[in-house]
């Protein structure tokens, strides 16, 4: 889980770029058992990433981007992909959404 979360954040810090197929990659993990430490690794190196150095820019093609300025835009993206993933209110990123 941690290399996931280690991987992930070290990507967003050489540019601050994700592509959304991966968000839809890492939102289908949180339903798999054995996808849950890729799925919780790049979640919480995406919201340390958004906590301490900024926005995360999130291409779905060369015209739309969404842009998450705040842990509660990722919040909200997972949450309009499958509306059972409501890290906010779970208590694996309790820490996160506390402060």
């Amino acid at each position: 889980m941690i290399e996931y979360q280690i991987e992930i954040l070290k990507r967003l810090k050489k540019e601050n770029v994700i592509n959304y197929n991966e968000i839809i990659k890492i939102t289908d993990a949180f339903q798999i058992a054995s996808g849950q430490g890729l799925a919780i690794g790049k979640t919480k190196g995406m919201l340390d990433f958004l906590i301490k150095c900024g926005e995360i820019i999130v291409k779905k093609d060369e015209k739309i981007k969404i842009v998450l300025k705040t842990k509660y835009d990722l919040a909200k993206l997972y949450l309009s992909i499958d509306s059972y993933i409501t890290i906010e209110k779970d208590v694996i990123f309790n820490s996160y959404f506390s402060r």
